[in-house]
């Protein structure tokens, strides 16, 4: 028999042991959220509320550290739940829009201010030398002219004077993969993730988090966060956010700040090239732009698609070359090669048939904007009026896909309304469009979207620029990729 005093120090041993290993494998991680959403409407308030909570939710260990700052009303909050000296009681509703969950008890380090204090916020939580950091910054994204309320060179200066680098920073907001913000700021963290596109209010999922302190390299942790992301926002793998997408893509983009330079190095030379070109080309190749590339804030289009349409118009050898050579470097080679948007070829049995089509098995008649050509209304399953379009040819390439929609359904009618064909159904099992293993000296390590209407939703390449024919603000023109690329000019 083990005497009780040994039995007692082996008993300590193993639950030692056992507590070691349970993070023996965990990585310290410094996560700071910021949420500016000063002078912003109650609905934009609100989001912000569900995204506290859902940290709110998150389990701290000792290898998780967990910042939060808020700007509403007016006033500044910093609250940090880790905190073990000067911890006092609060409630939720001291850092909530809404007040009605003073009964919900936290506690940690809170403080409010009547002004701005994000760099005092950054200063007081970016303690830790060893630990990983990352930075979300949670508002309306601007593009090149930064956030909402904070433009490009005041944010540049606050991460300036905070003096910190982060291993990770996530613009949540919208037109942030920016290439001329992403130059900007590229000295303060190794990756930033951002969307190109504009985004929903809801934001990333921040429960997850948590699930940082599993990476021990930036890289690995932002990729996996990008696509946890997107898969939030996808109606197949029944996505948490799955509900805000209606019409609209969710965008998401991995960039590598050390290879940046490798992409903006090639701009001056393209930018010439654009400003040369004949009257006629660069007012046909505007317009295709227009119509087919451009972000919802229609000053910024989409670089790759951009960089592709100007080589077609492009007749002189070496501009091939560099235009080339920046196409492989964002890793794509044409547009067409990343069309993954499900389509179908249709075949008509008979001349000027109609084909008749619902989605969903026959509960959804109608899709968005009328993207699909609809003709007239005939009677069909479950005794319901369903569209019709004519078969003008033997055969149709569609795109009957959008969000929400995983089936499309359909038959043929002969021109008398005669049943030609059983109904047919076509099921896709994905709706995101993910770009991966880039080439070695490319800026984008990831990229991906939710599908969108149609053909609209193969626009996307990774990264925004400002439409050549712009006139952005003053501010514009001292920013370092228009001094360097002369991009756009007064």
């Amino acid at each position: 028999m083990v005497p009780r005093k040994l039995l007692g120090k082996i008993l300590f041993t193993l639950l030692l042991l056992s507590f070691t290993s349970a993070f023996a494998g965990e990585t310290k991680w410094d996560v700071a959220t910021l949420f500016l959403g000063n002078g912003e409407d109650s609905v934009f308030q609100n989001d912000i509320d569900q995204n506290i909570l859902e940290l709110s939710g998150i389990d701290l260990g000792s290898q998780f550290n967990l910042g939060i700052y808020r700007e509403v009303d007016n006033e500044s909050i910093s609250y940090f739940p880790n905190y073990k000296t000067n911890r006092k009681d609060f409630t939720l509703s001291d850092i909530l829009y809404r007040k009605n969950l003073n009964h919900v008890s936290i506690s940690g380090t809170l403080t409010k201010s009547r002004t701005p204090n994000i760099l005092g916020f950054l200063k007081n939580f970016f303690k830790d030398p060893n630990s990983k950091k990352a930075l979300i910054i949670y508002s309306h994204g601007l593009g090149p002219a930064g956030l909402k309320n904070y433009p490009t060179k005041v944010l540049k200066n606050i991460l300036s004077e905070a003096n910190i680098h982060l291993d990770i920073l996530w613009f949540d907001s919208c037109f942030m993969a920016n290439l001329e913000f992403l130059n900007e700021l590229k000295a303060f963290s190794n990756y930033t993730i951002a969307s190109e596109e504009a985004e929903f209010t809801a934001g990333m999922p921040f429960q997850y988090l948590s699930q940082l302190t599993t990476f021990s390299d930036a890289k690995s942790a932002a990729i996996d966060m990008a696509s946890n992301f997107i898969e939030s926002y996808s109606y197949l793998k029944a996505g948490s956010q799955r509900s805000y997408v209606k019409t609209s893509s969710a965008t998401i983009s991995v960039i590598d700040n050390a290879k940046v330079a490798n992409i903006t190095g090639l701009l001056k030379a393209i930018s010439s090239k654009l400003k040369s070109l004949p009257t006629l080309e660069k007012e046909q190749l505007i317009h295709l732009l227009q119509r087919q590339f451009l972000m919802e804030n229609k000053s910024m289009v989409d670089l790759g698609s951009l960089l592709i349409e100007l080589r077609k118009l492009n007749k002189d050898s070496a501009m091939d070359a560099i235009l080339t050579r920046a196409i492989r470097i964002l890793g794509i080679e044409s547009v067409r090669g990343l069309k993954q948007t499900a389509k179908i070829k249709v075949h008509s049995p008979a001349p000027k048939s109609k084909l008749v089509y619902g989605f969903n098995d026959w509960t959804i008649d109608a899709a968005p904007e009328n993207f699909m050509k609809v003709e007239g209304q005939t009677t069909g399953p479950k005794n319901h009026s369903w569209p019709y379009l004519v078969m003008d040819y033997n055969s149709k390439t569609i795109y009957p896909f959008f969000p929400g929609v995983y089936n499309f359904n359909y038959y043929f009618l002969s021109n008398d309304g005669k049943l030609l064909t059983k109904v047919q159904t076509v099921s896709r099992t994905d709706d995101i469009v993910e770009i991966k293993n880039n080439p070695l000296d490319s800026p984008i390590v990831y990229s991906a979207y939710t599908q969108q209407l149609g053909t609209r939703a193969e626009r996307y390449t990774g990264i925004n620029i400002s439409m050549p024919n712009e006139i952005p603000s003053l501010d514009y023109y001292e920013l370092e990729f228009n001094q360097l690329a002369q991009w756009l000019s007064l």
